[in-house]
């Protein structure tokens, strides 16, 4: 896995055991169901994250120094990271 630390093992890390819980903490505030502050989709279920990494360039978003999301500031890296090795990892649902 490209620039990925070595301690990210991406084999372990699902969208249910991780990636659910990090959009749940980072992202539905504005991504929900309703979305809001003008979110173009939500981000609350399996599909619609998927869609978000493949189509919407969310790896990118969550790592832009100039216009990051979350809108109030960067999320840790550890969960970048965790996010990039569920992507390079094919995102695994289970």
């Amino acid at each position: 896995m490209e620039n990925i630390p070595d301690e990210i093992d991406g084999t372990s890390i699902t969208y249910e055991n991780t990636i659910k819980g990090i959009m749940t903490s980072e992202c539905t505030s504005c991504h929900g169901s309703t979305t809001s502050q003008g979110a173009p989709m939500s981000l609350v279920t399996y599909a619609q994250v998927v869609d978000a990494v493949d189509n919407r360039n969310l790896v990118g978003r969550i790592e832009s120094n100039t216009n990051p999301m979350p809108q109030g500031g960067k999320m840790s890296q550890t969960k970048i990271d965790q996010i990039k090795a569920w992507v390079a990892n094919g995102t695994p649902e289970k």
